[in-house]
């Protein structure tokens, strides 16, 4: 029995016009996968948005915030203020990051200036992201 590859032709042995039907396929395929994606995210946007549950509104009030403001994302946030508060510190990490402190980013951002500054970014600053990034996920 076949591995069911023999009948396959490859792209360079194809007419012009079956090429073009191919890559007109491909396009299509790719529009529909970038509006999915686009859907999926404002998908998560529209439920970030959405009002917060009745017992969730509640925790949210304790933070003071009026009813009227009292989103998903919100909560989020709130969950996570308690974790870190309860000494999580992936939760105060997340925090951390979400407000932009993070002193990694702001090492590699002044980095980034300084290079910009010197003319000497394209050249170095693609070294200088691997080798950050190669750092980080070491300490993880």
């Amino acid at each position: 029995m076949g591995t069911g590859k023999e009948n396959l032709v490859p792209f360079s042995e194809r007419t012009e016009d079956e090429q073009r039907e191919i890559a007109k396929k491909g396009g299509v395929a790719s529009g529909k996968a970038r509006r999915r994606k686009r859907t999926m995210k404002e998908a998560a946007e529209l439920i970030l948005k959405a009002p917060a549950n009745d017992e969730q509104t509640e925790l949210l009030k304790k933070y003071g915030i009026p009813e009227q403001d009292c989103t998903n994302l919100l909560v989020i946030m709130a969950k996570a203020v308690q974790m870190a508060s309860e000494g999580n510190l992936k939760a105060a990490e997340f925090i951390r990051d979400t407000l932009g402190e993070n002193p990694q980013y702001k090492i590699h951002e002044k980095r980034l200036e300084y290079l910009i500054a010197d003319k000497q970014a394209p050249h170095t600053l693609a070294d200088d992201w691997v080798e950050a990034i190669l750092k980080t996920s070491e300490e993880a």
